[in-house]
């Protein structure tokens, strides 16, 4: 793992390098974001914090869920979170952000990264994947000890974005894709028990398969993303104009829906219901955005000060919509601006609800916009 000395010595690199190529930028909304002052020391930090959140002993090691739990009691109640619960979601867009991280390091001329897939993760990943099927589960620790909670296709899902991100665990990658679209194709989901969370998951892993593999027809890829759009369009709801999930519907509709936005950008363009569903719940979103006086973002239910998870999450949501208005091309600066202010700042409101998975999202924002500014392909 990184020191924290190196960890700066790649913000200062990472200076150098969004200096090094802002005159090749294309993308104004881009350029505006990476030359915003902070803005390396707020991505050193942010890698900071997944690193720290990073379990290293008990049944989770290898993994992230050290917040996982905190974020399961904020939207199930506290009851549901008695008993520790881990997070593939969480470890899946850590390891997502991380790689892209480490390759921003490489990009500008280092020899080596994180070594992110250490003994841990691997030892993490061969608990979780069965190799007979192909399909993933987690474990949950309860009074009498761990337990493992079952394979799940939203974990499976998950897996899947963890063996196309790491070369050293790709040969995982068939099985699991292969017995994933077998489901979906063959009905064998009973989605009235799955959380919107599941379509979500899918449908991102999908994407990502169809980037990296030729062994499943193309066909039978677009058939399982109708099917997990299809129930996303029925779990809308249309008073909270979202997506929720859990016991709380206030707090997990920003949560949810920030989620599908960010994951399932096919809205933008879908003709149908599901586009008008898409592009409610950004407006509405859109105008939960409040201001800190040093910027502006989406706030926890109930809080008055903005959130840096959920901000990360919309500062992810506006740089995928494929154009902007101009008043929004000023919320998404206002958006960077809190996010640096807050994540380079030493006060600890603004992290009260950041979790591992929310903050991956600033991470994946900005270095996929600094690749944007290079010849990185």
């Amino acid at each position: 793992m990184l020191s924290y000395s190196e960890l700066k010595e790649i913000a200062i690199d990472v200076k150098k390098g969004l200096g090094l190529f802002s005159k090749k930028l294309s993308n104004t909304r881009i350029e505006k974001l990476l030359n915003i002052p902070g803005t390396p020391y707020a991505l050193q930090k942010a890698v900071e914090f997944i690193i720290n959140d990073r379990v290293t002993k008990s049944v989770y090691a290898g993994g992230w869920s050290n917040t996982a739990s905190k974020y399961v009691g904020v939207i199930y109640g506290e009851d549901y979170a008695s008993s520790i619960h881990e997070s593939m979601t969480d470890t899946a867009l850590a390891v997502e952000a991380l790689k892209l991280y480490e390759d921003a390091y490489q990009l500008l001329n280092k020899s080596e990264g994180f070594h992110l897939y250490d003994d841990g993760l691997k030892n993490y990943l061969t608990k979780r994947w069965n190799s007979k099927h192909g399909d993933s589960g987690t474990f949950s620790v309860k009074r009498d000890g761990p337990e493992f909670t079952g394979n799940h296709l939203r974990h499976t899902a998950m897996i899947i974005r963890i063996f196309v991100c790491l070369p050293m665990v790709r040969d995982k990658l068939r099985l699991s894709a292969e017995y994933l679209i077998k489901r979906l194709i063959e009905q064998d989901v009973n989605w009235e028990e799955e959380k919107i969370a599941t379509s979500v998951a899918i449908y991102a892993a999908l994407k990502r398969l169809e980037e990296y593999i030729d062994y499943i027809p193309q066909t039978d890829i677009n058939k399982a993303k109708r099917i997990v759009i299809d129930q996303a369009t029925a779990r809308y709801d249309y008073d909270l104009k979202g997506w929720y999930s859990g016991t709380n519907r206030e707090v997990s509709y920003r949560y949810y829906s920030l989620f599908l936005l960010a994951e399932m950008p096919v809205g933008w363009t879908l003709k149908g219901d599901f586009n008008n569903q898409f592009e409610t719940a950004y407006g509405n979103l859109l105008s939960m955005i409040t201001s800190n006086g040093e910027g502006a973002g989406i706030s926890h239910f109930g809080i008055s000060q903005p959130d840096i998870g959920l901000s990360s999450l919309m500062l992810r949501v506006m740089l995928q919509k494929p154009s902007l208005e101009y008043y929004e091309e000023e919320k998404l600066l206002d958006i960077m601006r809190f996010l640096i202010y807050a994540i380079n700042g030493s006060d600890n409101k603004y992290w009260q609800y950041t979790y591992t998975w929310t903050i991956s999202y600033f991470i994946t924002a900005i270095c996929e916009a600094l690749y944007k500014t290079s010849t990185y392909q």
